[in-house]
This record gives structure tokens, C-alpha cells and sequence, in this order.
């Protein structure tokens, strides 16, 4: 009788301390996954730049021709064949372009990164060489 009611006490004990480990795990991985999917997107963010969240690029589409650019936002020009065509500025201290192109395992539109505030007249030639727009940047210190 003794040994039976030993084995029950074992069987409790050891019943008890893995509901007590389910619980410690459940409980960790319940709070990690509700921490990480309510801020990782501005964690990584604010870890990529520093002290706020990257925000996504200011689209240009074919046509436009004035559109208003944050001080340390990027831009991005939608084009018919972006490996091919060009872009160029009358304000490089303002606004610094980077020409679109093909890596091999995807294709870039030309764009660039507003530096400072003032006014920058982007001109985008495509890859036909004959058609060329002119987009007026205002790039503002908001």
C-alpha cells in the first residue's frame, strides 16, 4: 500500500510540474509573439534608421509633372523600361538621383533621396532616347 500511494504522489508530482512547464512556456511564447508582432515592424524600423520609421518611397507616375518630396525622403520614377532609362537634376545638392537598372535578379526604377529644402527640376529621358519630361521636385523641410 505504501508503494501505491508513493506512485500516486510521484504520478501528481510529476503530472503537476509538467502543467507548470506547459504553463512557463505557453505563457512565454504567448507574450514573445504578442510583443514581437505589435512592435517588430517599428523595432526593425527605427533599428534601420536610427530614431523613426522607415516610410515607404513617394511614387512618381508617368505624367506627373510637380510633386512635393519631405527633406530625407526617397522618390522613385515609374518608367517604361527602367534599366535603360535616365534621370538628371539641375540641383544635385538637393536631390541625389541614382539611375534605374537590372541586377541580374530584378529590375530598379531610377530615383533618389531628397537632401535639402528648395526646389529641384528632375529630367527623365526614356529609353528611346526621344522621349524626355520634366518633373518639378519641391522638396520641403516638414
Amino acid at each position: 500500500m505504501t508503494s501505491l500511494l508513493a506512485n500516486h504522489r510521484a504520478r501528481v508530482l510529476s503530472g503537476a510540474l509538467l502543467m507548470g512547464a506547459l504553463l512557463v512556456t505557453t505563457a512565454c511564447g504567448t507574450a514573445a509573439n504578442s510583443t514581437s508582432g505589435t512592435t517588430s515592424a517599428s523595432q526593425s524600423s527605427t533599428q534601420q534608421t536610427g530614431t523613426s520609421q522607415m516610410l515607404p518611397p513617394i511614387m512618381v507616375t508617368p505624367g506627373e509633372t510637380d510633386v512635393s518630396v519631405p527633406v530625407g525622403r526617397y522618390i522613385v520614377f515609374n518608367v517604361n523600361d527602367p534599366a535603360h532609362s535616365t534621370v538628371s537634376t539641375d540641383q544635385p545638392d538637393l536631390l541625389e538621383l541614382n539611375q534605374g537598372h537590372d541586377d541580374g535578379s530584378a529590375v530598379f526604377n531610377p530615383g533618389g533621396k531628397a537632401l535639402a529644402a528648395g526646389t529641384a527640376v528632375v529630367t527623365l529621358t526614356e529609353a528611346d532616347g526621344t522621349t524626355t519630361s520634366q518633373i518639378t521636385v519641391h522638396i520641403t523641410s516638414d
